[in-house]
């Protein structure tokens, strides 16, 4: 059984107000370390596995522009980097 989609609202989702973050993360592939390289003040930064699983968050007031990601397997990982005034990006990293 399919519901009837045609009966349904839908809600938009306004994203005028949201940024892009311009940073610039290296080395990648990385090894163990990654750095990241940004003008701008992070609130937060997130590592993802590909399905989406969120396997590390930095938080500190004072950020690392290293990211310490020896503990992860060798695989392909999404970056995801928030500043001030909902500025974000999403970046693939790749681990060796």
């Amino acid at each position: 059984y399919l519901p009837d989609l045609a009966q349904r609202s839908c809600t938009a989702v306004a994203t005028d107000h949201i940024q892009r973050l311009p940073i610039r993360a290296f080395p990648n592939p990385v090894k163990n370390l990654l750095t990241l390289d940004t003008k701008w003040a992070l609130t937060r930064i997130q590592i993802y596995d590909l399905l989406g699983q969120l396997l590390k968050t930095v938080t500190d007031e004072a950020f690392p522009l290293s990211i310490d990601l020896s503990e992860l397997p060798a695989g392909t990982y999404v970056l995801e980097v928030f500043g001030e005034k909902n500025a974000s990006t999403r970046q693939l990293i790749f681990k060796l």
